[in-house]
């Protein structure tokens, strides 16, 4: 067996000193870390590093799905906040569900029937006025009524209108209106904290007067989207 020199030996050390990192500068070299942050994902693989399952998932709950009709979309059960598309549509997970993003009418009638109104002074019901739409939390509807009628009193009369949305009364417009005189009442409201689920808004009606007659009556309802 032949003895290395003392050159020998120090080339070996150096080389088991490379492989081991003792001979790189103090504090070692900069070593690219293999995940990191972007916006509220926290494991974003960085260049050149593996990317795990887990972040996979994550991302593709926060892609734009395509899909080609509702039926197909409700088979993915995504994380809550998730954005998909049934063709130009879009759909927010909420709560499990997917919601639709559209904004518009979401419900508008005219009833063209008479309807009197009697007194004493009690709130009537306009029959036929009813539209059920669902609310999701969060975001704004509107609601628009108008009510034309006669008033056929003894004199003059307050004459009411109210948008009932399921028990609550969103908004109540009165006016005073002559013995005999047609009038136009009209009422408006908005509510962004609708309880979750199908609901109805109707109107309601009253006169402290003699009789109301009602003919017609609109109703219209409105999803601002969330403000």
């Amino acid at each position: 067996m032949t003895t290395p020199t003392i050159e020998e030996v120090a080339a070996r050390l150096a080389a088991l000193e490379a492989r081991a990192g003792m001979n790189q500068p103090p504090g070692g070299p900069a070593v690219s870390p293999l995940v990191i942050t972007v916006g509220e994902l926290t494991d974003v693989p960085s260049p050149g590093s593996p990317i795990a399952s887990k972040w996979a998932q994550e991302v593709s709950n926060r892609v734009v799905q395509r899909f080609a009709n509702k039926a197909a979309l409700d088979t993915w059960a995504a994380a809550n906040g998730s954005v998909a598309a049934v063709g130009p549509a879009l759909y927010l997970r909420i709560a499990g569900a997917w919601i639709s993003q559209k904004t518009g009418i979401m419900g508008s009638i005219t009833v063209l029937s008479t309807y009197t109104i009697t007194p004493p002074s009690t709130y009537n019901d306009i029959p036929g006025t009813g539209i059920n739409y669902t609310a999701v939390p969060g975001r704004t509807y509107k609601y628009s009524a108008t009510m034309v009628a006669i008033n056929n009193g003894a004199g003059n009369a307050n004459c009411r209108l109210a948008i009932v949305d399921t028990a609550d009364v969103l908004t109540d417009n009165v006016a005073t209106i002559g013995n005999g005189y047609y009038f136009t009442l009209s009422a408006l409201a908005a509510s962004s904290n609708r309880p979750a689920g199908v609901r109805t808004a109707f109107l309601r009606s009253y006169t402290s007067l003699g009789n109301l007659t009602v003919n017609p009556s609109t109703l219209i309802v409105e999803d601002l989207g969330v403000l």
